[in-house]
């Protein structure tokens, strides 16, 4: 009785442990800085940062902006969906933007999903 209560409680601190750790993992994942060109299929799923100019955008219904950003190399598409949106509805054409975010692919587009507020800064 006294060894599996010991053997639940190591499990248990290990498993802390591990979860911890994964967490402190992801959080210090550095993007990698890339031109909107470079950004291919294959690379779905990489975290990004992508520099540029906010083309066009448009407001759904819902609250969700999509940005057209474009750099010197190309342009891609920038959902900002929910909060998101709703944070940064006085966007303006012409603002420079950085975006960090994860690549996906939406309707065989690639897309640049941001995670969050502090994945977007305009200016």
């Amino acid at each position: 009785m006294v060894k599996e209560k010991f053997l639940i409680s190591l499990i248990l601190g290990l498993s802390i442990i591990g979860l911890l750790t994964l967490y402190l993992a992801i959080s210090l994942i550095n993007p990698i800085e890339i031109k909107i060109k470079d950004i291919k299929e294959p690379m779905t799923g990489n975290l990004v940062k992508i520099t540029g100019k906010i083309e066009s955008f448009k407001k759904s219904n819902t609250g969700n902006i999509y940005l057209n950003v474009s750099d010197d190399t190309g342009g891609i598409t920038v959902p900002l969906i929910g909060n998101l949106g709703k944070t940064f509805s006085d966007i303006t054409k012409g603002e420079r933007v950085d975006i960090v975010g994860i690549i996906t692919e939406y309707k065989d587009t690639l897309e640049v999903l941001p995670r969050s507020e502090k994945d977007v800064v305009i200016g």
